[in-house]
């Protein structure tokens, strides 16, 4: 019996037991119709907060999930994986993005934005 993406995804964000600390929120990087997204489209973190980006690729191409603004620069996800990204909010209210910067991506719809309170 195959777990159901949603289960799977879930069970992907418990594992994570012994890395590193903080809130973990759940991304999925995917693609359809010509349309390219992160989901959530939005997060909100409070400044200085601890987060863990647990960044789930359903797609069959790699993407990237980058932020210099954020502290972490490009990190890529192939195909079918997930990524860990840590992340300290910056200490400064305010809109952050995060984005796929490979070619096309980004202009297609690839990108989340972080709501720092």
């Amino acid at each position: 019996m195959g777990l159901t993406a949603p289960l799977a995804f879930a069970l992907v964000l418990l594992a994570g037991c012994g890395g590193p600390a903080g809130r973990q929120i759940g991304v999925q990087a995917s693609s359809g119709a010509g349309k390219m997204s992160f989901t959530p489209a939005q997060v909100s973190v409070k400044a200085g907060e601890q987060v863990v980006f647990v960044v789930k690729n359903t797609d069959i191409e790699d993407h990237e999930f980058e932020s210099d603004d954020l502290g972490f620069g490009e990190v890529t996800i192939p195909a079918g994986a997930f990524r860990r990204v840590p992340m300290t909010a910056p200490k400064t209210p305010g809109r952050y993005e995060v984005v796929c910067d490979l070619p096309g991506h980004k202009e297609a719809g690839m990108v989340m934005r972080v709501d720092v309170e």
